[in-house]
């Protein structure tokens, strides 16, 4: 059995149509006023899990024949399975009917297993399977990778159950991470470093409360200090260099949703991991030297006599983004994608087309660009309005004004380009390229992976000031989506906060917690202080 998300329960005339289907019974209401005979409904639940039983039994009996072994036969080591590559592990796995095994295999199929569609393209953790094998069973990384299926699996099966027991296993990881952090040559292994990192994500798929983020916050902060505690030595092995990059990127979000400067060691092992890198991945980490200098910016921007000061902010945020313009005329060919027109209306296209990229990695790193980018444009907009209208700072030389109000109108200009532009790499990460046309629109099911790297981009193109009330809107109903079929419950927080236009930071969750801390000591005698905090946040 293999877990392929959460499908839909549409009608298959709906479907093929693509219209919304109000499942109603005997017919649905789209059948009825078209006239059409109405199929009936699929079991969602069924369609969750494919068996793949007699597939691979199949395979196994092809490889007897021919005397050769298959590559999904695993080979026994001294003390475990060892499996040739990441989707061998993951088949494996899923024979096992226990929903701790179902877990596993959710993880490897979601955020591991290689896109058919690409040689090249790789899950988040296609470092995994290496650890996993080698670890104990009930060891720390194999508790978080189950405790962070389960809870994957219990949101879209809506399983309050299954959450429970997927809480109680991720507060027990916890603990144990908790005790290992105190022994140094424990804390300095990959295993921690991931678990850290898995139990992370646990609280972005949890949860559907602001406060979530501040939890994964601190778990990135966490992450720092490990790293920190690994030294130069960390980029010595792949599995290490692999590390060391993805948590590279939740550093750069948290120090720049946190408005602190990026750790300098990150400068100088960015410029170490390089060396091993290839054009490719060279390009993703040239984008992240000039990330660190927004990041900077942003944190200057919290220091009274630095954002005070108009001409400076507008000056260096400029030098900026003549930096970002730079990097998107030099990438590799291979991080250029294909605009697709599209010949009627889809809901699930903003506009009339949608981008196509060689890997939804490389869709991540473009929408990382036009995140930080959109950020920067709301910051050079702010301060050029105090140029042109605060008396203490309005010029007389018409010609430096008309430059203000030009630079205006272009950056309201870039926002509204970047911000279509994370519009329309949404289809490629639902897989909307791949859809069967002839078979009722059929496509591949869509990875938890994709939720993961589109959540933010979304949020920051519906809190920047120059998007549409029609775009927002949209943009609300796909972090619904994600929320629905992909069963990350963060998204549902991040799509309330998009639809309102709130900008949330860590430091505003503080506040919000410390308010709920006074009003619980005057109000609440009763209720148990996380509840009371939780319901105040909420509302």
């Amino acid at each position: 059995m293999v877990f392929c998300g959460k499908p839909s329960k549409a009608c298959a005339e709906c479907r093929a149509k693509r219209t919304r289907c109000n499942e109603a019974t005997p017919a649905c209401g789209q059948c009825v006023r078209a006239g059409r005979k109405c199929s009936g409904y699929r079991d969602p639940l069924a369609m969750m899990f494919k068996d793949q039983n007699s597939k691979l039994s199949g395979k196994l009996k092809s490889s007897t024949a021919s005397g050769s072994r298959s590559p999904l036969t695993p080979r026994r080591s001294s003390h475990s399975f060892v499996f040739e590559s990441s989707s061998d592990l993951q088949s494996e796995l899923s024979f096992a009917p226990g929903w701790e095994e179902q877990a596993v295999a959710f993880i490897f199929h979601n955020y591991v297993s290689e896109d058919n569609e690409s040689a090249s393209s790789r899950g988040l953790f296609d470092y995994l399977p290496a650890l996993y094998r080698q670890s104990e069973p009930g060891s720390i990384l194999t508790d978080a990778v189950t405790a962070l299926g389960m809870v994957c699996i219990a949101n879209s099966n809506r399983d309050s159950a299954l959450l429970n027991k997927a809480i109680l296993k991720y507060s027990a990881t916890a603990r144990a991470v908790s005790d290992c952090l105190g022994e140094i040559k424990l804390a300095k292994q990959d295993g921690i470093l991931i678990s850290v990192l898995l139990l992370g994500i646990f609280e972005t798929n949890a949860s559907d409360r602001p406060r979530s983020m501040a939890s994964w916050l601190q778990h990135i902060k966490g992450s720092i200090s490990l790293l920190k505690l690994r030294g130069n030595q960390q980029l010595d092995t792949h599995i290490g260099r692999r590390l060391f990059v993805q948590l590279r990127t939740s550093i750069m979000a948290n120090c720049i949703i946190r408005r602190v400067a990026v750790p300098p060691e990150i400068f100088d092992w960015t410029m170490l991991a390089m060396q091993h890198e290839s054009v490719d991945q060279a390009a993703s980490s040239t984008l992240v030297f000039i990330m660190i200098r927004f990041s900077e910016l942003r944190r200057n921007l919290e220091i009274p006599d630095y954002a005070s000061d108009p001409h400076r902010v507008v000056s260096d945020a400029l030098e900026i983004d003549e930096m970002f313009y730079e990097w998107a005329l030099t990438v590799p060919e291979s991080f250029l994608w294909t605009p697709i027109h599209i010949a009627e209306p889809d809901e699930e296209v903003f506009a009339d087309y949608y981008d196509v990229y060689n890997d939804v990695f490389t869709a991540g790193v473009w929408n990382s660009f036009r995140s930080i980018r959109i950020m920067l444009h709301e910051i050079l907009i702010e301060n050029l309005v105090i140029l042109c209208s605060s008396p203490e700072y309005i010029t007389p030389n018409r010609e430096i004004l008309s430059s203000y109000k030009g630079q205006i109108f272009t950056s309201k200009s870039v926002i509204c380009t970047l911000t279509h532009e994370i519009c329309a790499s949404v289809p490629f990460y639902f897989n909307y390229h791949r859809r069967d046309t002839e078979n009722f629109g059929e496509r591949p099911p869509v990875k938890a992976l994709a939720g993961y790297f589109l959540m933010w981009p979304l949020y920051t193109a519906a809190v920047a000031g120059r998007v549409s009330a029609q775009m927002r809107e949209w943009i609300a109903g796909r972090l619904k989506d994600i929320g629905d079929v992909m069963g990350l419950k963060h998204a549902y927080a991040l799509g309330a906060l998009a639809a309102v236009k709130r900008e949330m930071s860590d430091l505003e969750l503080e506040r919000e917690k410390a308010d709920c801390w006074d009003r619980y000591t005057k109000e609440s005698a009763t209720k148990d202080y996380q509840s009371y905090c939780d319901d105040f946040i909420e509302a």
